[in-house]
């Protein structure tokens, strides 16, 4: 504190943004390793999209992502105070600051796009669930009242997914079911093997 209290009023305030971006920075790249985040799935009837909603895509990269901005501003900060304790003025220190800033926003931009395109690459498409069978984990209501659940193997993965039935009768738990469609919504359509 002392030493933050011992510089001049343009370097106190890089210090003070260099430190609490550098931190929030650190905290959000630990959740996003830990599979945290600002990420929103959207199951579709074709399978799972992965959003980012916090942010604006320009031709495919999301510049304006919380972790873009927090990068621009650490790497922002940081290069600016250098630029000042090597002797810089105050408006080539900004100027520095910003253009280093925004390399750094730039790269962690494509970054996530690349490591989104990794994600992406590997959703469940639930089309592929047709005419295998599944076992109902939560009973599954008639004539599509409630939906259930069912474990189902999908393109190598063990997957819980909704599922509803046309049938007449309730699908109990234990019961293997066969996969006749998708509705709109996602859920897997589901009939019993025995009809």
């Amino acid at each position: 504190m002392d030493y933050l209290l011992s510089l001049e009023g343009f370097a106190r305030v890089l210090t003070v943004i260099a430190l609490s971006s550098s931190i929030l920075f650190v905290i959000m790249m630990i959740m996003l390793i830990f599979g945290f985040g600002d990420h929103d799935i959207d199951p579709g009837a074709d399978g799972a999209d992965f959003h980012d909603m916090t942010s604006h895509n320009i031709g495919g990269l999301k510049l304006f992502s919380i972790r873009s901005i927090l990068a621009f501003f650490c790497i922002g900060s940081w290069s600016a105070l250098t630029a000042l304790w090597m002797g810089s003025n105050i408006y080539l220190a900004t100027f520095l600051g910003m253009i280093f800033g925004a390399a750094a926003g730039f790269i962690v931009a494509l970054v996530l796009k690349f490591a989104m395109g990794l994600e992406q690459s590997g959703n469940i498409d639930v089309k592929n669930s047709i005419g295998h069978t599944a076992t109902v984990y939560l009973p599954v209501g008639p004539g599509r009242a409630n939906f259930g659940k069912v474990n189902i193997l999908i393109q190598e993965r063990l997957c819980e997914l909704n599922a509803v039935t046309d049938l007449d009768v309730k699908l109990k738990t234990g019961e293997t079911v066969l996969v006749t469609g998708v509705d709109n919504s996602g859920n897997l359509v589901v009939t019993s093997v025995n009809d």
